[in-house]
């Protein structure tokens, strides 16, 4: 089958990288359900659905909505995707050297306050 990357961009492959930051987000979350339950398992199965929801932006990660405020505080463009109705996988997407990529910048609660500058300074700072 013939590479239709080009004539349709949206059907290309993304590469996914996970940025410092949104790798230790993923531990401190599984982390600390696994505190609040005392079920390991719960821990990890947490850590794995990061990893498998951001595995779905592979291809068409544009689907999702550009965030607006959060895309202001952080100075470059971001999307959010939604893991377990309550945990913000926050993305960005560029074309990178070696080909297409989704970078996941960053995993927050839905429960927490809006992005502060301060937060939003150590994200940028841990890419």
């Amino acid at each position: 089958m013939p590479d239709l990357g080009d004539e349709y961009p949206s059907l290309r492959r993304y590469m996914i990288r996970f940025s410092k930051e949104a790798e230790e987000n993923m531990i401190e979350e599984a982390h600390g359900l696994f505190e609040f339950t005392g079920d390991q398992a719960a821990g990890l199965a947490l850590y794995n659905d990061f990893y498998a929801h951001a595995a779905t932006l592979a291809t068409l990660p544009d689907r999702h909505t550009t965030q607006r405020s959060e895309s202001k505080v952080l100075g470059f463009e971001v999307r959010r995707l939604v893991v377990r109705s309550r945990f913000h996988l926050v993305y960005r997407i560029e074309d990178a050297d070696d080909g297409p990529l989704v970078v996941v910048v960053c995993i927050r609660s839905g429960y927490k306050k809006p992005l502060s500058r301060d937060e939003a300074r150590r994200i940028v700072e841990n890419q």
